[in-house]
């Protein structure tokens, strides 16, 4: 008995921080047709097998793992690390994804790619959005094959957010996109609360303008 409660004990003391490390967690699968699936089932999974085209895996850290993730030690920020597995998107000349864009609402604190990813791939903001580009030659994002965009956020509420992918690395082009979605950052509206100050200060300011 007393060592059951030593392991529950332990559960409590650790559990916290381990459920801290990562705020949120979200797959999409996008489908041929411009389906997305959140979260879905393996059975689902198998019985639409062949119409999946791109699975992406959101995964958001929080501050201390963040840092401990990326290195950068002097970054206050939540890493967003989105894993995009290509299941079946061909693009131009079958040469899979070069290209993968995720809007953002907020500027990015940084944004790169993950050590594991092979060489080639290069992470950036462009126009605000976190972006990940295919800048070798060859094939990029092959069948059955994944790459890690890093994207560091100064704020971890998050929603669904319009994502998109392509067979060429320019983010100008004129061909087609594939979209989908992913969670991303969202700006997080005022509380009641706080409308209720902002209201009352307005009003305040305008009856001390009228005394004048």
């Amino acid at each position: 008995m007393r060592y059951l409660l030593v392991a529950l004990l332990l559960a409590v003391l650790v559990c916290p921080t381990v459920r801290a490390a990562v705020t949120s967690e979200d797959v999409t699968y996008w489908l041929a047709g411009g389906a997305v699936w959140w979260n879905p089932s393996a059975e689902s999974l198998e019985q639409n097998a062949d119409k999946l085209i791109l699975k992406v895996q959101q995964t958001v850290y929080d501050n201390e793992w963040t840092r401990q993730i990326t290195g950068l030690t002097d970054t206050t920020g939540y890493l967003y690390s989105y894993t995009i597995t290509n299941l079946g998107y061909l693009g131009p000349e079958g040469q899979g994804v070069k290209l993968f864009e995720v809007e953002w609402p907020v500027n990015p604190l940084y944004v790169g790619v993950s050590p594991q990813t092979i060489s080639g791939w290069t992470g950036s903001s462009v126009e605000g959005n976190p972006v990940l580009k295919w800048d070798s030659t060859g094939p990029g994002l092959e069948r059955a094959s994944s790459v890690t965009l890093w994207a560091i956020s100064p704020i971890a509420e998050d929603s669904y957010v319009t994502a998109r992918a392509a067979g060429v690395p320019d983010p100008g082009t004129s061909y087609p996109f594939l979209y989908g979605q992913t969670s991303g950052p969202i700006i997080p509206e005022p509380s009641a609360l706080a409308g209720l100050f902002m209201a009352f200060g307005a009003s305040a300011y305008l009856v001390r303008l009228r005394r004048r």
